[in-house]
């Protein structure tokens, strides 16, 4: 496994003053601990003692759940989860398998962070690259991460787990100092579709319930494996695994995987995350990505309704989509954002 990087890259703003480059803290992230939280049983048991939390919001009567807003976007302070970062150069990370992607997406999405990010940033890319990175781009390359299959079985074969992998990637960019502190957690088939704002990421959002997810497979069993640690260990069990960008605490981060053993069969990290580290989130946003949605537009379909994507590109604020949705819609990317962004070569 590599483990060599290049040195964090300067931000427009920076180069244009010629200011010093944003420096990482001199802690070492490696001697992070799970001292906040420790789950006994894989399988479903948890033990678990909360981290300091957001402050509580309050709760739906009927339920007990924190109330949600349904895709209306309240403004909340920039202070975000652990003090102010509106003045500082804030990373944003990316965990990357190339050869799962169906081409140009992440090329295109960080033409959209160029473009549409209200903000300084850099940009960390763990995994695989790709010839067109610019030295804008700090590469952490890693391995991918395999785990035991979910057999039963005696003898179970190696496979890789994409939720474990890429809590494998995360843990090892915060691990290797890369990452400290808060940063915005992405992927590369995420998109900006007009001005965002730091504040905006930090609004907790959600697709409803891991309870909800009756979906076979692995994604599936990830899914109940989730909801059923959270469970036990007195959580919620609400489903923030809306393939948006999002602030996280590496610390908290790093918390989360390894109390959770998240890379040993994997679980939905951002469930776990925000369900343990902010119980009673405020100003809840729960997200629908259909043709009636207002914030966010998935597409995952090999014959999308281009004029619905072309309104969205207008109208919406993020826009998801997979490998089969991508190849419908590049065009419509390469039009919008034809100009190479400064991750390019």
């Amino acid at each position: 496994m590599a483990t060599t990087k290049k040195a964090p890259a300067k931000s427009k703003s920076q180069k244009a003053s010629k200011q010093t480059t944003h420096k990482r803290p001199e802690n070492d992230t490696k001697q992070q601990k799970a001292a906040d939280i420790d789950v006994t049983d894989i399988a479903a048991t948890a033990t678990v003692t909360a981290t300091d939390s957001a402050p509580a919001g309050p709760a739906d009567e009927a339920s007990g759940e924190p109330a949600v807003v349904q895709e209306t976007v309240h403004e909340q302070s920039s202070t975000g989860q652990s003090g102010t970062i509106e003045e500082q150069v804030i990373t944003v990370l990316i965990p990357y398998l190339a050869s799962a992607a169906a081409g140009g997406e992440l090329k295109h999405a960080l033409r959209t962070w160029e473009q549409n990010y209200q903000g300084d940033f850099r940009v960390v890319v763990v995994g695989e690259r790709e010839d067109w990175f610019s030295d804008e781009i700090t590469h952490l390359p890693i391995d991918v991460h395999m785990v035991d299959e979910d057999c039963g079985c005696d003898n179970p074969k190696k496979i890789r787990n994409p939720q474990a992998d890429v809590a494998h990637k995360l843990l090892y960019a915060i691990t290797s100092g890369t990452v400290n502190g808060q940063f915005i957690l992405t992927n590369d088939d995420i998109f900006l579709l007009g001005p965002t704002t730091l504040s905006e990421l930090q609004q907790p959002k959600i697709l409803g319930n891991l309870t909800d997810i009756n979906k076979k497979g692995m994604y599936g069993d990830n899914a109940r494996r989730t909801s059923s640690m959270l469970k036990s260990a007195g959580k919620a069990t609400l489903n923030y695994g809306t393939h948006t960008p999002m602030v996280l605490d590496s610390e908290k981060l790093a918390d989360t995987i390894r109390g959770y053993k998240a890379l040993d069969k994997g679980v939905l990290l951002t469930s776990a995350y925000f369900n343990h580290h902010q119980p009673e989130p405020r100003g809840l946003i729960k997200l629908n990505g259909a043709l009636n949605g207002t914030i966010l537009i998935s597409v995952y379909s090999e014959n999308p309704p281009l004029d619905v994507v072309q309104t969205a590109l207008k109208r919406r604020k993020y826009l998801n989509c997979n490998t089969r949705g991508w190849k419908k819609i590049s065009h419509i990317f390469e039009e919008a954002y034809p100009e190479k962004s400064r991750f390019e070569v």
